[in-house]
């Protein structure tokens, strides 16, 4: 739970990965606790080993964020490209997809959205953006159309995950979710204003129902959570401004800033207030990172224009 929040917030790791020797739980035969299962599965011991396989993800996006985001990682560059470290990584997770063990089968619904095939794919998309994101929000290096393509790719499978999972159904809102959800949302738009191959391989109704997945499982959040209105406003205008971009076929390079100083000093201030409301110690470094190469600082009108050049 603590390297999970950790990597959320773009926080060091409190216990490093190296640091701890103690072993997986044992494999015990806990099914009998299960009082919704319908068929045993042909391993007593499935329920335990996807927890088992839940602890392993948790590692492999310690590890992610530790070689990829921290500073000693910068250091260290020079010996191992963040590259290489990339698809060593990506083999890992790869490796770590393809073990999945059987899914439980239940008489209703599933007692967690982390024991569900939706819950390991939307963990498995998560370490996908994680490890593109280094390369999409450096605007300065060389990312690939492919790595916008694959971060495009891997948030609307997010996106309509949380939908069917949240919709209409009993589970609980988490600041986990919250923030996975948020994040995917945030970083489908921002290839979409950074990409040309992205706004090409993407159709305008694709733009709408996928910002709708993302808006409506917002809003159901924010009317059981007012910790989730901020979030929702956000989303919200950005979702509106990238659908207008994304109906001109005459903007080959659109600037968001540019659409949204063109709609007057409000949208902005109301970015700025809504941005307000979020405490800075509730905020992940990715979102704060995706918003600020979003929309910068958010100037008003006057100072956009003044400040053209530079933006």
């Amino acid at each position: 739970m603590e390297c999970a929040a950790a990597v959320m917030l773009g926080r060091p790791i409190c216990i490093p990965d190296q640091e701890v020797d103690a072993e997986y739980p044992s494999g015990i035969d806990d099914w009998g606790m299960l009082e919704n299962a319908a068929v045993p599965p042909p391993d007593p011991t499935a329920s335990m080993q996807m927890a088992i396989h839940g602890f392993r993800f948790r590692r492999l996006l310690g590890r992610i964020h530790t070689s990829l985001y921290s500073n000693k990682a910068l250091e260290d560059a020079a010996a191992h490209s963040q590259s290489a470290y990339a698809w060593d990584l990506r083999a890992e997770l790869e490796t770590w997809r393809a073990s999945v063990p059987p899914i439980l089968t239940l008489k209703g619904q599933a007692l967690s959205f982390f024991t569900t095939s939706d819950g390991f794919n939307t963990d498995y998309y998560y370490a996908v953006l994680l490890l593109c994101r280094v390369q999409i929000i450096d605007c300065k290096g060389e990312a690939t159309s492919g790595a916008f393509l694959e971060c495009v790719q891997a948030a609307v499978n997010i996106l309509r995950a949380y939908r069917g999972q949240f919709i209409g159904k009993p589970t609980c809102y988490t600041w986990g979710a919250l923030h996975e959800l948020f994040l995917a949302g945030l970083t489908y738009l921002h290839c979409l204003w950074t990409s040309a191959d992205a706004r090409r391989a993407t159709r305008p109704d694709q733009v709408s129902s996928n910002c709708t997945d993302c808006t409506v499982v917002l809003a159901i959040m924010a009317e059981r959570w007012d910790v989730a209105a901020p979030y929702r406003d956000i989303f919200e205008a950005l979702a509106g401004h990238t659908m207008t971009m994304m109906t001109d076929k005459e903007h080959e390079r659109p600037t968001l800033l540019g659409s949204l100083t063109e709609s007057g000093d409000q949208d902005v201030e109301s970015m700025m207030r809504w941005r307000a409301r979020i405490p800075d110690m509730e905020i992940s470094s990715g979102i704060d990172i995706l918003l600020t190469s979003l929309i910068g600082d958010m100037p008003s009108e006057t100072q956009a224009v003044a400040n053209e050049g530079s933006w």
